[in-house]
């Protein structure tokens, strides 16, 4: 294993580097679960109960002022948020009678975007991208997990950088251009994974757009999960062969990039996140009986160990769309809280 060496003594000074993520006020004892930082990381967003129920909490950064989501709020319990660049959409997992549903809410138009399953499919898990042109759904059917992506490009704008803000029109996905020839080989019909209905609603623009040869190949690659997007690229965990390990996806490319040092036969991966440009990840693994987070840097095929201070348990993690800070969600004293982390 190769670790990266920053420092005196060989490793990155992390003292100053954490700071808790702002309160919350009269939820101050409630645990704090999944949080997603926008990718601007001026927005997090994070789970907490209220009132016997999981609800969504989005708070402005870094002074922590929470802003209410009211399109999202009735359809507890929520899960697994996910926030555009600039935190203008916020996509949730919530319940809709005996499903879980994706929904996206566009905080500038005020209009809630929901992302209707076939009845046979749970969704547990999604990821969008930072400019809200790609979803990644992670999907059970029948016990088994499986990733599938969708392009959004034709339902929403462009959520991108300050000076890059796509105004009065939506622009076309680069990732669906380049999996995709044409309307009829996008929704070709008969792939197990997508109905009938869907594929045809996708296809007249009224539905998200299955990227149907990016699925194929995920659903040829075995049982996965943890999606999270970054620019064109896809980070998740794969168990193809019976070992799970993280695998990043060039989605232009429709291809996995090699990450030297960063799996190991004796590691398991338990979450993952990405930066906008594929270049840093972060994981959550158990190594020797101990779960330890870690950052790797693909340039360099370097790993560096993230030290939790005060010691805790890491679980779930976000990372900023630069790659230079990380949200992290971590057990202290039976409590689920969540740390802010600047990376070097």
């Amino acid at each position: 294993m190769l670790f990266a060496a920053a420092g005196c003594d060989g490793w990155p000074d992390w003292s100053g580097r954490r700071r808790a993520a702002g309160a919350l006020g009269l939820f101050a004892a409630s645990s704090r679960q999944e949080p997603a930082l926008s990718g601007n990381g001026q927005w997090l967003a994070s789970v907490i109960e209220r009132n016997g129920r999981l609800s969504l909490l989005l708070q402005r950064q870094p002074d922590g002022q929470v802003v209410p989501l009211r399109q999202i709020r009735g359809h507890e319990p929520h899960s697994s948020p996910s926030l555009s660049w600039n935190g203008r959409y916020v996509a949730v997992l919530v319940q809709q009678g005996p499903q879980r549903l994706p929904v996206i809410e566009d905080r500038a138009s005020g209009q809630l975007l929901r992302l209707p399953l076939p009845g046979d499919r749970t969704a547990v898990k999604l990821s969008l991208a930072p400019d809200a042109q790609t979803l990644a759904l992670e999907l059970v059917q029948a016990g088994q997990r499986q990733l599938q992506l969708f392009d959004l490009s034709g339902l929403l704008e462009p959520d991108r950088p300050a000076g890059l803000a796509v105004r009065g029109g939506r622009a076309r996905n680069p990732t669906a251009a380049a999996v995709s020839r044409s309307p009829r080989q996008r929704c070709a019909p008969g792939l197990a994974c997508l109905s009938l209905c869907w594929l045809l609603a996708g296809c007249m623009g009224g539905l998200p757009v299955p990227l149907t040869g990016l699925n194929r190949q995920l659903e040829q690659a075995g049982p996965s999960r943890e999606p999270a997007l970054g620019d064109g690229w896809l980070a998740l965990i794969s168990g193809n062969g019976g070992r799970e390990q993280v695998l990043l996806l060039d989605l232009q490319r429709q291809l996995p990039v090699p990450l030297p040092h960063l799996n190991r036969p004796d590691a398991q991966p338990l979450a993952v996140a990405v930066d906008a440009r594929g270049e840093r990840l972060v994981v959550v693994r158990q190594l020797e009986g101990r779960t330890e987070l870690v950052l790797y840097r693909r340039s360099l095929a370097s790993l560096e160990p993230i030290p939790m201070v005060p010691a805790g348990v890491p679980k779930q993690v976000s990372l900023r769309a630069d790659g230079r800070e990380l949200a992290v969600q971590v057990s202290r004293n039976g409590l689920w809280q969540v740390d802010l982390i600047r990376l070097p």
